[in-house]
């Protein structure tokens, strides 16, 4: 599962991304990130890792990334953060 901690600025974002469960080759564990909005698309990188472009609809991201272990298809889904503990919806 991978968990996104996003911060908003005009169009700018910057967070960190985190791999909880088996970890493999193809996934980093964590790590900082910067992108952006533009209109629905939020595109951002890691160092290792990059997502390409995500669509943005409601509560849900979708898009194509790549790692070291090629190309893969990503959806995101919000849960609820306040104090930074998360808890995926059902």
């Amino acid at each position: 599962m991978l968990y996104l901690s996003l911060e908003q600025e005009g169009s700018q974002v910057k967070g960190r991304i985190r791999h909880v469960g088996p970890a493999t080759a193809c996934v980093s564990g964590a790590g900082p990130l910067e992108g952006n909005v533009a209109g629905d698309v939020f595109s951002f990188k890691q160092t290792n890792a990059s997502i390409s472009g995500m669509t943005v609809s409601g509560d849900e991201m979708s898009g194509r990334g790549a790692g070291p272990c090629g190309r893969f298809n990503l959806t995101l889904r919000r849960v609820n953060g306040g104090s930074g503990q998360t808890s995926p919806k059902p």
